[in-house]
């Protein structure tokens, strides 16, 4: 069996009604979100995250423009139960998971727009400024041996 394309925008399974809803490029490049009119449900698939970082390595500004009218056309669907493709194990399942996701992409792209600034100081951190006082024994013991083993394939003497 091949499967094919579906004609409809809504399927019934056991009785219940879903909707489905097209999205355009946004998160994904094909991307199709599920409601369930009875229930007030919506499953959002990829283009929902929740109390986890969303994946914008591949979407650019266009696409980001988008996702956040993606977000914005299945909010408008007042679903009270709301099902992310991606989110915290114990994230509660509801319409927050769209808000969080465009606030996410927001804050992104503020980030974006912000002049690029480095933290100067008068000294660079090193390795060598971290005592071992405020290393653990068990931690301190460890660099001492590694310490001790560089130098033995060095050929010169380490501390002891």
């Amino acid at each position: 069996m091949v499967p094919s394309p579906l004609a409809a925008d809504q399927l019934e399974l056991e009785g219940q009604r879903l909707k489905l809803i097209g999205l355009n490029p946004g998160e994904s490049e094909a991307a199709t979100a599920v409601r369930i009119p009875s229930t007030r449900t919506l499953i959002a698939g990829d283009t929902a995250y929740q109390q986890v970082h969303a994946y914008l390595v591949n979407a650019d500004a266009a696409w980001r423009a988008q996702w956040l009218k993606n977000i914005e056309q299945l909010d408008k669907r007042g679903a009270t139960t709301v099902i992310p493709g991606h989110r915290a194990e114990k994230a509660a399942l509801g319409p927050t998971a769209l808000r969080e996701t465009a606030a996410y992409i927001r804050d992104f792209e503020a980030s974006l727009r912000r002049p690029r600034t480095w933290m100067a100081s008068s000294a660079p951190c090193s390795r060598s400024t971290v005592h071992s006082s405020s290393l653990s024994s068990s931690t301190s013991a460890r660099r001492r041996r590694s310490r001790r083993r560089r130098s033995a394939d060095s050929g010169t003497l380490g501390p002891r």
